[in-house]
């Protein structure tokens, strides 16, 4: 996988986030990324037919749901650097000491 692709997997993964502590949802289960982001990749294929921004996700299906395993390669990214901790009930939320982080991509060919 790209480092390209995981940089922005890291993005959206963050964002989910992000718009679930906005909801008042705090902890989101990693479960709960996967079916995120697969459902957004579904439905923006529906109004976008030409390219689809979620194409660098590859889901197979599992007896409990969509599984990427470039969403579980994020996740350990964002949890390894305390940008997303792990609360008791053992869903993933934002870190409350860290500000929104910048995963830019570099200016290289990639």
């Amino acid at each position: 996988m790209l480092e390209h692709d995981l940089i922005k997997a890291n993005e959206d993964l963050f964002t989910v986030s992000l718009l679930a502590k906005n909801m008042g949802w705090g902890a989101v289960s990693e479960q709960t990324f996967h079916r995120v982001i697969y459902l957004a990749q579904v439905l923006y294929s529906f109004k976008h037919k030409d390219i689809n921004i979620f194409n660098h996700y590859h889901f197979t299906v599992a007896p409990f749901g969509p599984f990427s395993n470039l969403i579980m390669r994020g996740l350990a990214y964002l949890k390894g650097y305390f940008f997303l901790v792990i609360d008791e009930d053992g869903g993933l939320a934002i870190n409350p000491h860290v500000t929104r982080p910048n995963f830019s991509i570099p200016d290289r060919e990639i």
